[in-house]
């Protein structure tokens, strides 16, 4: 038995319809997450940079997830969802990975840890991207665009 069929023997992920609101409620928090890390890395505020970033990607994911009519119970679940799921995705293999980077800085950054510049625009780049790709995937008529003055600065 494979980690995606554990998961779902265990509990870990849940079958259940697709539910548009909840969906939508994700999308949105994720958004708002994004703007924040962004803004957090413009101001140097680096930490912040890297919780932000890991808490937009984590939702934008469970929103596709989701929208395939999974609910994940924890970060496991939920790459082990999104791989299965969306193997064949371009790119998708690389964020799971990158969610994985930023679970661990986030987790040694609310420890009191300190990150580097080049580790909060990596996560910042991979939200920045699973936005796009999850903005392709999920058929929201309410799913905002990134404007080109929210991009954050190189």
């Amino acid at each position: 038995m494979d980690a995606f069929d554990n998961c779902l023997r265990n509990g870990r992920l849940q079958a259940r319809e697709p539910d548009a609101d909840l969906i939508q409620r994700e999308v949105e928090t994720a958004m708002s997450e994004l703007v924040r890390a962004r803004t957090c890395f413009t101001d140097g505020r680096l930490e912040e940079c890297v919780v932000q970033g890991y808490f937009a990607m984590y939702r934008l994911l469970r929103a596709l997830l989701l929208q395939a009519g999974y609910r994940d119970t924890n970060l496991f679940s939920l790459s082990t969802g999104i791989e299965r799921l969306f193997a064949g995705t371009d790119g998708m293999a690389g964020l799971v990975a990158v969610l994985r980077e930023a679970k661990d800085r986030k987790d040694l950054v609310q420890q009191g840890g300190r990150t580097s510049r080049k580790d909060a625009k990596t996560i910042l780049d991979g939200a920045e991207v699973t936005y796009r790709l999850t903005r392709g995937l999920i058929p929201l008529a309410r799913f905002p665009e990134i404007r080109e003055s929210e991009a954050p600065p190189e």
